[in-house]
């Protein structure tokens, strides 16, 4: 019977479509799990997370057309206030302070854009209240 071994490869054939599919099914959530676990560790290992926040920072911060209103205000830490303080960074309840004196002024938006590479003591790092 020449077509009794051609149905029998398709049953096999068919057989093993189905295993691979249930298979797949049961495996489904662990390999996507380790892909995204993967996908996580390359993103913070190779530095994409930070451009990946940088850049979202970026948009949202300059996304939104703002017409000039004229009391744009830049605020610097010149050689007079390192002075005063002795130290750059300024200490964290200075800069808290001047943000606080910012908002206190009327500021709607205000943009940072300064290292805090030095480990202070827990007690300065932590927000009031």
């Amino acid at each position: 019977m020449p077509g009794a071994g051609r149905a029998c490869h398709e049953f096999k054939s068919r057989a093993r479509r189905m295993i691979n599919a249930r298979l797949l099914h049961r495996l489904r959530l662990p390999l996507l799990s380790f892909m995204a676990a993967t996908f996580a560790l390359l993103m913070t290992q190779y530095g994409w997370m930070s451009r990946l926040e940088t850049a979202l920072s970026d948009h949202y911060a300059f996304s939104e057309p703002v017409a000039p209103s004229g009391r744009t205000v830049l605020v610097v830490i010149d050689k007079a206030v390192l002075e005063a303080t002795g130290r750059y960074p300024a200490d964290r309840s200075m800069l808290a302070s001047a943000l606080d004196k910012l908002r206190e002024g009327g500021a709607s938006r205000v943009y940072v854009d300064i290292q805090l590479g030095t480990i202070e003591a827990p007690e300065h790092d932590r927000l009031p209240g």
